[in-house]
């Protein structure tokens, strides 16, 4: 006869309830999210970038950050952030709306990530708790603030899907239309991976009913373009840039990191070696169960992902963007088979710790980077309203960039720090997001001359080469005529300062008529020298709004803020940082 005392102890264990499961995955996704809500400035690389836009859209008509730039709404993707800061104006500042849809984002993409999993499997699994991991990833470390809101859109859509199967076409065709429109205006490449999503998924669902036969993809093409007829009518047409495709295979490595790459280093690795360590374990204890009807539709979507280029245009880290969600939809379709209560214990405590660790090295980094960017924004209040800056940093192969003390950070998070003066200062930066069909904002006439679409800061070699009036011809040839105008050919007779952002590696003395003003730990604030440019503090044509700027004479007649009254009047206030 057997002893049931015996026998109970031989028993595994019982497993959490979805209460408590779930309640770690709370818990999980809010020290994961802390940071972002103590730090209203986080190191992501596009922050400024979108906070100077916020702002202008926000401004009065007669602010003065209006005589430098002005709204440009038109029929555009990627201005989910945009109208949510100009309908939320009321009740929140730009940064407050910054940060809430920041955080509302991730937040979006965690919920959706449990709903699908609980809609594949009946429950919430504990390996919904790697999601969190992911949620600091490439693009929320350089600012992708669009896409992520699309992200969360495409994932919080993907278990309505599953659950209208069976409702009637039309109703299908009414929902998606409308929710493939709403990602249409947060970002395309949301739009474009959750497209991958449901065809990798219908497709692999009529391969398994009939086939692949041509009637079938015939119908289910069909289908799909009328399920999201008007998205795609959007699209075509929406106001864009001139596609060209980039593919690189270096940029594939980046794509593959693109998951846990987040400032500081450490804090990467972190995440990192917890996915790595979930995929091998999951593969060595044979417990990591992939849903049997998604297991077709990832290979596709990650085929798909591969053959994407690594830029479109003015697109950045297109694959590694569409990676970053078929990792989050690859946990969503996951679940552990029948693990120990031990195992998910242990899980839980490991998780905690180390997603603890790294909010902690985060908010340690983002403590220090707060401090700088006051730093830098008290140096900017030396900056005139209506002031045109410059951006510059050392060429990408400079031996003098490999100082002793470089920074550990990628340059490209400086990039965007100088947009902070148009914030504080009501100043131009040609490095403000303004190409066509990119976002709503466009500089005013006066300044169109000086702007580019999007760039980065003008390269150490090249920025003295373009100062020289002997070799401005020269340099004017060497430019690639599809990257946009050479926006700073004779900047000391078109620019009021210069911010070089040295990244940790001072530059010495420029060979450019320049005056040093403030040098801080990752850049130096430089004042083009009086009498080297056209303008002057006491030019009084500066009353002529219609004259524009030129880049032929040492000397000219242009208003050096227009239009001069709002201008004139806010000029002597302190810096709003």
């Amino acid at each position: 006869m057997s002893d049931p005392a015996a026998a109970r102890r031989g028993a595994p264990s019982p497993l959490p309830t979805e209460r408590s499961v779930a309640a770690i995955y709370a818990a999980l996704g809010a020290i994961a999210l802390a940071p972002l809500l103590v730090f209203e400035h986080p190191a992501f690389t596009d922050h400024p970038n979108h906070l100077a836009r916020l702002h202008v859209l926000v401004a009065d008509a007669d602010s003065p950050i209006r005589a430098v730039y002005e709204p440009a709404w038109a029929l555009i993707p990627n201005i989910a952030l945009d109208a949510f800061a100009v309908a939320m104006h009321p009740w929140l500042t730009p940064e407050a709306a910054l940060q809430a849809a920041t955080v509302g984002a991730l937040a979006g993409i965690l919920l959706g990530v449990a709903l699908l999993q609980r809609r594949l499997f009946g429950a919430l699994d504990p390996l919904a708790w790697f999601a969190v991991i992911p949620v600091f990833n490439l693009a929320t470390s350089m600012g992708y603030v669009n896409y992520l809101i699309g992200a969360a859109i495409a994932l919080l859509a993907l278990p309505l899907w599953l659950a209208w199967a069976g409702k009637p076409a039309w109703w299908r065709v009414l929902a998606f239309n409308a929710i493939g429109t709403a990602l249409f205006f947060s970002h395309v490449a949301a739009l474009g991976f959750f497209g991958l999503v449901i065809g990798a998924y219908e497709l692999a669902r009529a391969a398994r009913r009939e086939g692949l036969a041509v009637a079938s993809i015939a119908r289910l093409t069909l289908s799909l373009l009328a399920t999201f007829a008007l998205p795609l009518g959007l699209a075509l047409l929406a106001d864009r840039p001139h596609h060209v495709a980039t593919f690189s295979y270096a940029a594939k490595a980046r794509m593959a990191l693109a998951p846990t790459w987040i400032v500081p280093a450490p804090a990467f690795l972190l995440g990192f070696v917890a996915l790595a360590l979930l995929l091998y374990e999951g593969v060595r204890s044979r417990q990591l169960h992939v849903a049997r009807t998604w297991r077709a539709p990832l290979l596709l979507l990650l085929a798909l992902t591969l053959a994407l280029p690594s830029k479109l245009s003015l697109l950045a880290d297109l694959d590694a963007r569409v990676f970053v969600c078929v990792v989050f939809l690859a946990i969503s379709v996951s679940r552990l088979a029948a693990p120990s209560r031990t195992r998910v214990t242990a899980l839980a405590l490991a998780l905690l710790a180390v997603v603890a660790a790294r909010s902690l090295v985060v908010a340690n980094h983002w403590r220090a980077w707060s401090e700088e960017l006051d730093g830098f924004r008290a140096a900017i209040a030396r900056v005139e309203p209506g002031a045109a800056l410059l951006v510059a940093e050392w060429d990408s192969s400079s031996e003098a960039r490999r100082c002793a003390t470089a920074r550990p950070e990628p340059p490209h998070l400086f990039w965007h720090v100088p947009s902070l003066a148009v914030v504080d200062r009501a100043a131009f930066t040609p490095l403000l997001f303004t190409g066509a069909g990119m976002q709503p904002v466009r500089p005013t006439a006066a300044y169109r001359a000086l702007d580019t679409a999007a760039s980065s800061p003008v390269p150490h070699g090249l920025l003295e080469r373009a100062a020289d009036p002997e070799m401005i011809e020269d340099v004017r040839r060497s430019l690639d005529p599809t990257a946009g105008p050479g926006y700073f050919l004779a900047w000391p007779e078109t620019f009021d300062y210069l911010v070089f952002l040295h990244g940790g590696c001072p530059e010495g003395n420029l060979r450019a008529p320049v005056t040093k003003l403030s040098e801080g730990g990752f850049y130096t604030l430089y004042r083009i020298k009086p009498g080297s440019g056209r303008f002057s503090l006491q030019d009084d044509s500066r009353t002529a709004p219609s004259a524009k700027r030129s880049t032929g004479s040492r000397r000219s007649t242009v208003p050096r803020y227009p239009p001069p009254d709002a201008i004139a009047s806010w000029a002597t206030q302190p810096s709003s940082s």
